[in-house]
């Protein structure tokens, strides 16, 4: 079994830092992985990835009763937060969500709306 086990990987700056996040109704998770030769052609899915880290929560109370985009937006904004010193390299990271919608919550170049931002940013 421990043969079998993900091993974490010391940081790369020459690397591109991917992070993967998602959600359900009832929880959420974070896996941010390094691939040394990062090539936009060929699927993310097929490329070779190092494991940096992952976390995962639960939403409790009002979280609960979030809209979807809400709850897909929960995870990227805590890794944002929480794990700056990975993300914040040399090189820009690349996010992966399953949510089309966040492009516009989190797009440099529109404007947030003040209710999501409220809802991510005080947490």
């Amino acid at each position: 079994m421990l043969a079998d086990a993900a091993t974490l990987a010391y940081t790369d700056d020459s690397a591109t830092t991917c992070l993967f996040t998602d959600a359900s109704d009832i929880g959420w998770a974070v896996i941010v992985t390094q691939v040394t030769d990062f090539d936009p052609k060929i699927p993310v899915t097929q490329q070779q990835h190092r494991l940096l880290t992952c976390m995962s929560g639960t939403f409790t109370g009002s979280q609960l009763n979030w809209t979807v985009i809400e709850k897909e937006a929960l995870p990227i904004v805590l890794a944002c937060e929480k794990l700056d010193y990975l993300l914040l390299r040399p090189k820009a990271f690349q996010m992966f969500c399953y949510h089309r919608n966040l492009v516009h919550v989190f797009a440099p170049d529109e404007s947030v709306k003040k209710h999501v931002k409220g809802k991510c940013v005080g947490l």
